[in-house]
């Protein structure tokens, strides 16, 4: 279950995850400033209230998230895959295909002596650009109100189809992606551009 609102995740989300018995109940923060914890109380209120929610020795941890559109892939024969190479959908953050998919070309790439770096730059890149320029639009879009968004994203019958074409790298994500860049570096300097 998702939550997009700037109480439970400024500029971000909130999610819970729940299977046999164990969950996770995250907030993420894209806005700068030290409201994590209001966030995080703010997420765990809204979930207790939507699933009633019986948490039993939860345990606080915290993160950083990782995106880079010059990921390092590799140093010598270290590979970097996921998080640690940059690869990271920086409109949702949550992308273990991403991670999985680059972690197989690093062992394709070791087991046939070719080139990870070329395998992995041709596989992600435009996603990566896509995933810029859904992050600017999500944020100039958030400012108006959250709920049109999401509406507007309800209209399509198949989600997923709606998913593909926003990280397939359209002739609108090639357009908008300078004015995205230079609009997010302004916003995140800490990134890597």
């Amino acid at each position: 279950m998702v939550v997009a609102n700037d109480q439970t995740g400024r500029l971000g989300y909130a999610y819970l995850l729940v299977t046999k018995g164990y969950g996770c109940l995250c907030a993420v923060q894209m806005e700068r400033g030290g409201e994590v914890s209001a966030c995080y109380a703010a997420a765990e209120a809204y979930f207790r209230q939507t699933v009633a929610l019986d948490i039993h020795q939860p345990r606080g941890v915290g993160g950083v998230g990782s995106f880079s559109l010059h990921p390092r892939w590799q140093v010598g024969h270290q590979c970097f895959v996921g998080e640690a190479a940059g690869i990271q959908d920086l409109l949702g953050g949550f992308n273990i295909r991403n991670a999985i998919t680059s972690g197989w070309l690093a062992a394709t790439s070791l087991i046939e002596n070719t080139s990870y770096a070329k395998l992995a730059q041709t596989k992600f890149f435009s996603r990566m650009k896509a995933s810029t320029v859904n992050r600017y639009w999500w944020e100039l879009a958030s400012r108006h109100q959250y709920r049109s968004v999401i509406s507007l994203l309800r209209i399509f019958r198949h989600p997923r189809r709606l998913l593909g074409l926003m990280y397939r790298g359209t002739l609108l994500h090639n357009l908008a992606n300078a004015r995205a860049c230079q609009h997010l570096r302004r916003r995140y300097p800490k990134l890597s551009w």
